[in-house]
């Protein structure tokens, strides 16, 4: 049930003008083309409407990332030892080496990526040189290791389902307890949080979530944004259920749900008129909605200014301005 007291965005011409040029033509390009945004303001609203999704995303890209990192780590830390990272990087590298796909001599991708992580944090902490035989706690070094890099545990080089010689399976049903039997092999794993990878990194690049091939109407990147987010929360799932139900309780997912909308598309863009009323007329029925909101439900408000206040009340207490 959501509740719209307006939520309309104007700007004068001069205004449009500047954000635009900020903004870039280019940028702005693409909404009339594939959205159908039919003005320039039109277009930038699309455009916040877009950056706001991926805001929305960030906590549950965040969630997956840290989780996966953090599940391998306590699994293999067991069999292996706090440095597993590090062991299982070498173990590869010697192994490519000796097959020749690696000169002698040179460093592995992730070989290459550990030297930079200790460089790096050595330098934060000691800009002026480092005393001799200093190396900092693995904890520190994994802590500073990318997204892609953990993914890259699960390519084929550490699979062999024929012996205790490698990663997986072995240790899939644990690391991955809620992934089901289909995606406990070579190729599924890696495929799935390779994609969140690239999601994670559309979103840190600033590259809208909605953009596809298959994308040519508001209402193609609504279906194609909403499977993102099943896709995604199915593999949040593989790691176990208690992160998403976090995620769902504190409004997270609701969040997302709510702008992977029409409506919400509609009122970024300066479509909606939904019903209007002044921002101090509107506190005793702000202050009832506030009472009767359940999960999921949203209010949007305006001030009796020329500015305008958007408030979304989620979760009956828990506001988000």
């Amino acid at each position: 049930m959501h509740h719209f007291l307006t939520f309309v965005l104007m700007f004068n011409p001069i205004e449009l003008q500047e954000l635009q040029l900020i903004t870039s033509m280019a940028r702005l390009s693409s909404y009339p083309r594939h959205l159908g945004t039919a003005s320039a303001a039109e277009s930038y609203g699309a455009y916040m409407w877009s950056m706001a999704i991926s805001t929305a995303f960030s906590p549950l890209v965040h969630a997956l990332e840290v989780g996966f990192r953090n599940a391998l780590n306590k699994e293999l830390s067991i069999h292996y030892g706090n440095g597993w990272f590090d062991y299982w990087v070498t173990k590869d590298a010697n192994e490519l080496r000796s097959k020749g796909t690696i000169q002698a001599g040179k460093l592995s991708t992730g070989e290459r990526l550990i030297q930079e992580a200790i460089k790096k944090i050595t330098s934060r902490d000691y800009p002026n040189g480092a005393p001799p035989g200093y190396k900092p706690a693995w904890q520190r070094v994994l802590a500073e290791m990318t997204f892609g890099f953990w993914v890259n545990f699960l390519v084929k080089r550490f699979w062999d389902i024929n012996s205790k010689s490698k990663l997986w399976p072995n240790h899939v049903t644990t690391v991955f307890p809620g992934a089901p039997s289909h995606m406990r092999a070579v190729g599924p794993l890696h495929k799935a949080f390779d994609e969140i990878v690239n999601l994670r990194n559309r979103i840190h690049h600033h590259e809208p979530l909605w953009k596809h091939h298959t994308v040519n109407s508001c209402s193609d990147a609504l279906i194609h944004l909403n499977g993102q987010l099943t896709s995604t929360l199915t593999k949040l799932d593989y790691l176990g259920c208690g992160q998403r139900r976090a995620l769902e309780r504190y409004g997270v997912v609701a969040a997302i749900e709510e702008l992977c909308t029409q409506s919400a598309f509609d009122r970024f863009a300066g479509r909606s008129k939904g019903y209007s009323k002044p921002y101090r007329l509107a506190k005793k029925d702000l202050g009832l909605l506030k009472k009767q909101t359940k999960d999921i439900d949203c209010v949007w408000v305006t001030s009796d200014t020329s500015d305008t206040v958007q408030l979304v009340i989620r979760n009956g207490n828990r506001r988000f301005f």
